[in-house]
């Protein structure tokens, strides 16, 4: 099959799909990737795809830009003669859906990794956006083939809202994560118990939450470290900067790192405080993968990766007050009993988020029809 993949950011589709495309290469597929050109897009072709680059703005409301965005895509499918298109976020997923129809493409698959920040805030704004996301979807999603979901909670709306029909739901677990990269490490304690948060500089990842937590914390364990790693946002939807600037002193802020996983096996635990309508969040499935407790909200996405008291705690969102309850109980734990969490975590991983289980089953649903 000639298959192309229509995501918004290349090095999102590196980071979250590139072993994906590879499993799909080795199958004998041909890939075109096509997204927002950057400085991956060397890195796409070397995974064995082709890359093609097509433009737009994530927070954009503009219809010019956005027909200008369909068009474009309608080109390039055009050119490259595909016979299945794969997408995922949700502009590629709406004009994606709607250029391959147009194209009459025979198989046309989305992946919806959770309804993102539109479906988590409620101000006038984006509530306004929201109405306009709902009739996207509404329109792209019933030319898919299939519609791929990481959790039963989605998948469910979509399907009462009538988006689209129960036979066309799949349900997968997460992006899932490469073991030989992030491997297993014992969790050791030292002299100091660190935090660590793996997430954008977003509002509603929980960051706030995080910083005040940690504030809160460190006046009464001096011992405690709380580092944070991920980019900042410099949309209406990220932190400001003098919030930022406020709290550097209580929480390690280190930016966008490439050594993620060294990170992640230097702490003791990892915390994800988000409200965000999320699939599984693939940091809290890397974390599992390196054997390291969880604390995150009980909300759909993340409360798939927590045993509760048996590999971390589930608070409410938005609950700072809960927040520091859990991380405290976390940081009395002994060394034996921290190992066993650990352990517990890893092997949720292994069960359920090993990224070659999910991309054999990924692959089979893209495959299915011809089967």
């Amino acid at each position: 099959m000639k298959i192309a993949i229509i995501s918004h950011k290349t090095s999102n589709l590196i980071n979250s799909r590139g072993e994906l495309i590879k499993a799909l290469v080795q199958k004998g597929h041909k890939v075109i990737a096509i997204c927002n050109e950057d400085t991956s897009k060397k890195k796409v072709e070397q995974l064995g795809a082709k890359y093609r680059s097509a433009t737009f703005d994530r927070t954009s409301t503009s219809i010019f830009q956005n027909l200008q965005y369909l068009k474009k895509l309608q080109n390039i499918l055009k050119e490259e003669q595909v016979d299945t298109v794969f997408m995922y976020t949700i502009k590629p997923i709406i004009f994606g859906s709607i250029a391959a129809k147009r194209n009459k493409v025979s198989k046309i698959y989305s992946l919806i990794a959770g309804m993102g920040y539109n479906y988590s805030v409620n101000s006038l704004k984006i509530r306004l956006i929201r109405i306009i996301c709902d009739i996207g979807y509404k329109i792209a999603l019933k030319y898919n083939t299939k519609v791929i979901f990481q959790n039963k909670e989605d998948m469910e709306e979509l399907i009462q809202k009538h988006f689209i029909k129960k036979e066309q739901a799949e349900l997968v677990d997460g992006t899932g994560v490469n073991m030989d990269i992030f491997t297993k490490e014992e969790n050791r304690l030292g002299n100091t118990f660190n935090f660590l948060m793996v997430s954008r500089m977003l509002n509603v990842k929980g960051v706030k939450e995080y910083c005040k937590a940690a504030k809160i914390l460190k006046e009464k364990y001096p011992n405690v470290r709380c580092i944070h790693i991920g980019e900042e946002d410099y949309t209406y939807r990220g932190l400001k900067k003098e919030f930022i600037e406020k709290y550097k002193e209580v929480v390690e802020f280190k930016g966008r790192v490439k050594n993620v996983p060294e990170y992640i096996k230097d702490c003791n635990a990892v915390v994800l405080p988000s409200y965000l309508r999320e699939g599984i969040p693939r940091t809290l499935q890397e974390a599992l993968a390196v054997g390291r407790p969880i604390i995150t909200t009980n909300v759909r996405g993340c409360k798939e990766t927590v045993k509760e008291g048996k590999n971390g705690y589930l608070i409410t969102p938005k609950s700072v007050e809960e927040l520091v309850k859990a991380m405290e109980k976390m940081l009395r734990k002994d060394e034996l009993e921290l190992k066993e969490m650990s352990e517990k975590s890893y092997h949720i991983a292994l069960e359920k988020f090993d990224v070659n289980k999910i991309n054999r089953k990924m692959i089979q649903i893209i495959e299915g029809e011809q089967k």
